[in-house]
């Protein structure tokens, strides 16, 4: 099966298989035999950040993906696939004017540093946008319950427990999307509202599936 198909059949599995994505050679950047390789190698990678962010959009993560379809738009403004991503990610964020503004932010760039007219995408885009096309809608998956039952009573859910940990899938986007713009987050609550199971079993292996790094740290 290849890349794309896993995005568009898993895009779960997609977010494992296709990520993270480095720059490749970057230490032989002034090695003349290294440079057509590293052109080479750079047009896959862009190409793979591009199935990534489609993988996280596909999988619900549009709050979280915007940062990245940001940054990913302003490294390469001239891919359209990237405008064709951000736009979405705004869409099903509920900001619709921001993800017509990016479209239209697009266009003036293809025109004005391009010289050439929106692909029939950008275009079909927009349309779908204005109408508010049902397909648009955020993807929403179901987490799978097992046969035995999750509920713990007052015990907590670790690192090892997010297949059984579920409901909270809006309250980890929002943490995780902070993070991504922040360095610190507290997360505060009443005793026994489930801060320790948020932190453990949804934004641990979040991070890990991204893969960020997570360290565990008691302070007893």
């Amino acid at each position: 099966m290849t890349r794309t198909a896993v995005v568009s059949h898993n895009p779960h599995v997609a977010l494992h298989v296709l990520g993270p994505v480095d720059a490749p050679y970057a230490e032989l950047a002034d090695w003349e035999p290294a440079r057509a390789e590293i052109g080479r190698l750079d047009a896959v990678r862009e190409a793979t950040e591009e199935e990534l962010l489609a993988a996280r959009l596909a999988s619900g993560e549009h709050r979280a993906a915007i940062a990245e379809a940001e940054r990913l738009v302003r490294d390469s403004p001239q891919r359209e696939e990237r405008w064709c991503l951000l736009a979405p990610a705004h869409y099903q964020s509920g900001r619709q004017a921001e993800a017509l503004s990016s479209l239209r932010s697009a266009r003036h760039m293809l025109d004005d540093d391009l010289g050439i007219q929106p692909g029939e995408r950008l275009i079909d885009l927009e349309t779908a946008i204005m109408r508010h096309d049902p397909a648009l809608a955020p993807a929403r998956h179901e987490s799978r319950v097992g046969d035995d039952c999750p509920y713990r009573g007052l015990s907590g859910y670790g690192p090892d427990d997010a297949d059984e940990f579920f409901g909270r899938d809006a309250e980890i986007e929002a943490v995780v999307d902070r993070l991504a713009r922040r360095r610190f987050l507290a997360l505060t609550g009443a005793s026994g509202s489930g801060k320790s199971s948020l932190a453990l079993a949804g934004v641990v292996p979040m991070f890990k599936a991204r893969g960020w790094t997570a360290e565990i740290v008691r302070p007893w």
